[in-house]
């Protein structure tokens, strides 16, 4: 895979520091999870990108400008219940 211009690229070795909030807790997601595997040039392919980057799709629009997806949703399970209309987010033990 070579450098794709809407995804970051960073050497295999750096550890970052990156949570997720919504309104409340805020969750951390692991360095593994935050890579999608290496390029051509041994570099890390970030799994998190903004999707105004080579898309059409303006910041107006009311889409989210980042894609997060699978990369903050893997550690966890949703919990729902046929008599309440409400979702639990349930974080894995790892």
């Amino acid at each position: 895979m070579d450098l794709i211009p809407l995804f970051h690229h960073t050497a295999c070795d750096t550890k970052l520091n990156v949570s997720m909030s919504f309104g409340g807790p805020s969750w951390p997601i692991s360095n593994a999870d935050l890579s999608l595997g290496t390029n051509t040039d041994g570099m890390c392919v970030g799994a998190i990108f903004d999707i105004e980057q080579g898309t059409n799709i303006s910041p107006s629009s009311g889409v989210p400008s980042w894609i997060v997806g699978d990369t903050f949703l893997v550690r966890f399970h949703l919990l729902t219940t046929r008599t309440s209309p409400a979702l639990t987010w349930l974080l894995k033990q790892t």
